[in-house]
């Protein structure tokens, strides 16, 4: 039951990193207010981007380790685990978190390509009402599920056999 639930809050985090990333990485490489000055400056175009890649990162950890690190460290110190599996535990959500922003920055550099700034921020705008009326909906069906449970351990029983032991990305 609780590597289900590391793994589900570990999904949770990559979710929200999806979610957000693109919005924030967009907002910190084409729209902050020094890009134009510092295109104008002889700095390397590769050094631009890896200070906003890093900057970007950065709002992003802030972001996914508040979700992601309190659990892994309270499971780690619920099973009296030693300081391997604390440091383990934040080197590897920030790895994958790294990954997924690199995933991130790649999508919203392709998309850049071939889309406008005004029809990217159209496009996030609707996305955005989209996820939020789905957040809302799924949100709405889990409680009225969990209304009509009558004992909570049935609930964690029904965690312990879902399957989230075998996802990738862990």
């Amino acid at each position: 039951i609780e590597l289900n639930i590391l793994h589900a809050v570990s999904l949770f985090m990559l979710i929200i990193v999806f979610m957000t990333g693109i919005q924030t990485t967009y907002k910190v490489i084409y729209e902050s207010d020094d890009i134009g000055f510092l295109m104008a400056q002889p700095v390397p175009v590769q050094a631009i981007f890896l200070s906003k890649f890093a900057s970007s990162y950065v709002t992003l950890a802030a972001i996914a380790l508040v979700f992601g690190i309190p659990v892994w460290l309270g499971y780690a110190l619920a099973i009296k685990a030693g300081v391997g599996l604390y440091v383990l535990a934040i080197l590897g959500l920030s790895l994958v978190l790294l990954v997924a922003h690199s995933l991130v920055t790649f999508l919203l550099l392709l998309a850049m390509r071939h889309l406008p700034g005004r029809k990217m921020k159209q496009l996030f705008i609707a996305s955005s009402a989209v996820l939020g009326v789905l957040i809302v909906l799924v949100s709405q069906l889990a409680s009225s599920q969990l209304a009509r449970v009558e004992d909570p351990t049935e609930i964690l029983e029904a965690m312990g056999k879902g399957q989230l032991e075998r996802t990738w990305y862990l």
